[in-house]
């Protein structure tokens, strides 16, 4: 996202400055206050504002609209921000933050994922090259993938230390990319998914595995990552659930 510093008298100045040359209306951008004005004391002359202006993605700002009306229908009370991120490549993602917004996650983010697919649906109505939008209620999306990351390093050192392969439980589409990402840099063993959604799951694979059997990472004692019961946040149990045919990284 385009992002400049400008400065002026008053904050007011800067922002019509930097507005100029980006050349979009106030509501396209996010303000971000660096040096505030300060007064003239004693004769010197006071210091002028400085601030940052990035331009939001017009996909994010569709994606808030929807949402914002989505919540209010629902009677939730929630705040929505646009996550500011450097990299113009990745997706938009929108922070959700409230109290008591576990109605918005769900079940091992299950009903997260269904609000983030009809945002997604809806944004593409009015701009059919958008891409994709994130959606994220009080950063689940981001403790989730930190939980993921770090039961993908535990299991990758059981999988080499008993040299067997590890199937780990069923998981959404971002969470199997954690796992690929998070031991993409390990020589001595390899991931694969394999099944069908809504029971893909990831396979670990050390390098000197002694047989082709795959081992159900949660039974016989070990437990994965979200297999006790919900709490506030939607985190729920996931049991050992059937999967199929077809291999892949996805």
């Amino acid at each position: 996202m385009p992002s400049i510093e400008a400065t002026g008298k008053t904050i007011e100045e800067a922002l019509e400055t930097a507005l100029v040359q980006l050349n979009v209306p106030p509501e396209r951008v996010e303000v971000e206050v660096l040096e505030e004005p300060g007064r003239a004391v004693l004769g010197l002359v006071g210091t002028g504002a400085k601030i940052r202006v990035t331009v939001l993605r017009e996909n994010a700002l569709e994606a808030e609209r929807f949402l914002a009306e989505l919540l209010q229908k629902m009677n939730i009370e929630a705040t929505i921000e646009h996550r500011l991120d450097a990299n113009d490549e990745g997706p938009a993602i929108i922070d959700v933050r409230g109290e008591d917004l576990g109605l918005l996650i769900g079940w091992r983010g299950e009903t997260l994922r269904a609000m983030q697919l009809l945002v997604n649906t809806m944004v593409r109505q009015t701009l059919p090259d958008s891409g994709a939008i994130v959606i994220d209620v009080e950063r689940y999306r981001a403790r989730r993938e930190d939980s993921v990351r770090e039961l993908a390093m535990r299991v990758a050192d059981r999988a080499k230390r008993n040299q067997e392969r590890i199937r780990l439980e069923p998981m959404q589409a971002y969470e199997r990319r954690v796992v690929h990402t998070a031991l993409a840099d390990d020589p001595d063993l390899s991931t694969e998914s394999e099944g069908e959604d809504p029971d893909r799951r990831v396979v670990i694979t050390p390098k000197d595995a002694r047989s082709n059997a795959v081992v159900d990472y949660g039974r016989g004692g070990s437990r994965g990552i979200g297999d006790r019961g919900g709490d506030r946040f939607g985190r729920g149990g996931g049991g050992g659930r059937g999967f199929g045919g077809g291999r892949d990284r996805r």
